[in-house]
């Protein structure tokens, strides 16, 4: 059986969330991940930005985005923090190529808006970059050690 809904109800369930939501943005997760962008900064990649959607409108995410170095040279990346319809957010990473490909888009964890903490955001980044991280060689030695 069809249910009315009330779109006026609706508007406002998600404005609420993304007032709360833009709360976080300003109280912690700008500031967070700022602290995210200068280490990269500090690791040599002067690409690394935050792309805070505010300025277009309300927005339901905020992503820091960097540039691969190394053997992820060619590759752009974005770790994003979005508003669920409910009062809770999830952590994502992108992955583009050089021609601005999505080539993964996956999500990372999430949790309620009112129990973010700064380990969340820590470990959901370190998770994100265990995923793009390149698989390390082991290096071939040309002398073995025999016991």
């Amino acid at each position: 059986m069809a249910q009315i809904l009330f779109l006026d109800r609706l508007r406002q369930e998600k404005k609420t969330n993304l007032t709360a939501f833009r709360q976080l943005v300003e109280r912690h997760l700008w500031p967070d991940l700022s602290r995210k962008r200068e280490i990269l900064r500090s690791f040599g990649n002067p690409t690394a930005t935050i792309h805070d959607g505010c300025n277009e409108g309300p927005s339901d995410h905020i992503m820091l985005m960097f540039s691969g170095t190394g053997p992820l040279e060619g590759y752009s990346f974005g770790f994003a923090i979005r508003s669920n319809a409910e009062a809770s957010i999830r952590s994502e990473i992108h992955v583009f190529d050089s021609a601005r490909s999505s080539i993964l888009s996956k999500e990372i964890s999430s949790c309620e808006i009112t129990a973010y903490t700064r380990d969340w955001l820590r470990a959901s980044y370190n998770n994100a970059l265990e995923i793009i991280s390149p698989v390390s060689q082991p290096s071939r030695s040309t002398s073995t050690i025999r016991a």
